[in-house]
């Protein structure tokens, strides 16, 4: 006996047409969101979820405040300006006297364009150095860890106290020590060396000033000095 199927009216298959074609874009946009992919340009470029931004201040610590650098961001001088406690005291004293002598009519209306200028620079040498406090404090962990390996790295270019004491120490040696590059730094310190204003050479090699002068940057930090 033979089957017989009945033919699909006009309206049914419309139907299932409809029902199709929501299928396929329900599978579609899974698709989509499964891969995120976007149409740029014609290109299909891949995007994926914001990666979790780790929290870790591996950056080169920087020594000198803003008042310490040239135009390009380098070190105008060996050491910071708070380096030297006295010249610290002087600029407050300077800002002291000549805002007192302002706000007691000492200056003349002449030069008080003058004198207003040289407050707003005292002042903004000092905020500097007040701004940089607490950068110092947030790393003074990772500069008390590269005090430690500096003087690790400084201690076999030094004589002993005993090739001092018996007069051994041949001067011209200890000069070439000094100058020329015979400390190698922990990879570590390389970049906050040159940071610093440090010469490194590609061997990680500094003269031995250097390397102390950076130390030396480190434990003025580490007695929390201003």
């Amino acid at each position: 006996m033979t089957e017989v199927t009945a033919e699909k009216t006009p309206a049914e298959i419309k139907k299932e047409q409809a029902k199709q074609n929501r299928v396929n874009a329900m599978a579609r946009a899974r698709a989509a969101k499964k891969s995120k992919v976007q149409e740029v340009s014609g290109v299909k470029e891949v995007t994926s979820a914001p990666a979790i931004k780790v929290s870790e201040d591996n950056s080169a610590i920087n020594f000198f405040t803003e008042i310490d650098l040239d135009k390009n961001g380098n070190p105008k001088a060996s050491y910071p300006f708070y380096h030297n406690p006295r010249q610290i005291e002087e600029l407050k004293e300077d800002k002291r006297r000549l805002e007192k002598a302002v706000a007691n009519g000492f200056v003349d209306a002449d030069h008080m364009p003058e004198a207003q200028t040289r407050i707003s620079q005292y002042a903004l040498q000092l905020e500097a150095i007040e701004k940089h406090k607490p950068e110092m404090e947030k790393n003074i962990d990772r500069i008390d860890k590269m005090s430690k390996s500096l003087a690790d790295a400084i201690a076999p270019s030094m004589f002993t106290r005993k090739e001092m004491r018996e007069g051994l120490v041949d001067p011209h040696e200890e000069a070439r020590r000094m100058s020329e590059p015979v400390v190698t730094l922990p990879p570590e310190v390389c970049e906050t060396a040159i940071k610093n204003g440090i010469p490194v050479g590609k061997d990680r090699k500094v003269s031995r000033d250097g390397a102390v002068r950076l130390w030396q940057m480190c434990q003025r930090r580490l007695d929390r000095s201003p």
